[in-house]
């Protein structure tokens, strides 16, 4: 993990004056819709145990981050699909309240949905505790009180949270660093940067591959 500070000297020589605290605030706000839009941030938990009777089982992210979302699950060695609650309930033909899908046990999960960000429903529910049995791969974003950032956003995206940064600062009026007139070379650049990755991300960084945003 990189620390916000020395995020600052990509933003700092086109923002004069403004207060580091300020620019760390703008990279983090750059961070965080950076790796919503791209899933850059990956992250593979430790295996899980499965409780014998339990569907819900909340997810152990890093320090200051949150889930934007679930790249990869699998129950006893064998993956599992996503889903939906409403998915679940209209195949289940759930009527009046009353509902199969929510108490049905079997010792192999077949799918998974989040009713929250970092709680995760296996469906069925097992009915044996397995140690291990839960294998997750997430895509994270920074919290909004992340004081470091993942080494991949320092690394390979440097100069893309400059651009997000300066878009933010710069559009602040009456400031000594307000330039109205860049803003949208910053918003644009920064918009770049992110579909580009979004597409290396999505090739898995594989130059063959011809998928492309």
């Amino acid at each position: 993990m990189i620390e916000l500070r020395d995020f600052r000297k990509e933003v700092a020589p086109e923002a004069v004056q403004c207060p580091g605290a300020m620019i760390d605030r703008a990279v983090l706000r750059a961070a965080i819709d950076f790796c919503r839009y791209t899933l850059c941030w990956r992250y593979t938990l430790d295996p899980i145990r499965a409780v014998d009777g339990t569907a819900e089982y909340e997810l152990d992210m890093p320090n200051c981050s949150r889930i934007e979302t679930v790249k990869f699950a699998q129950h006893n060695d064998l993956e599992i699909l996503p889903t939906t609650e409403q998915e679940l309930v209209d195949e289940g033909g759930e009527e009046g309240g009353d509902s199969t899908w929510r108490t049905t046990e079997a010792d192999q999960a077949s799918h998974y949905y989040m009713p929250e960000r970092g709680l995760l429903r296996i469906y069925p529910i097992p009915d044996t505790t397995t140690a291990k049995a839960l294998d997750v791969v997430v895509a994270l974003k920074p919290d909004q009180s992340a004081e470091d950032l993942p080494n991949i956003l320092y690394n390979d995206h440097l100069e893309a949270l400059g651009h997000g940064a300066l878009a933010k600062l710069k559009a602040m009026p009456g400031k000594p660093w307000t330039a109205l007139e860049e803003v949208a070379y910053h918003t644009n650049a920064f918009l770049e940067a992110k579909r580009n990755e979004k597409a290396e991300r999505l090739n898995d960084y594989t130059r063959d591959s011809s998928l492309y945003v």
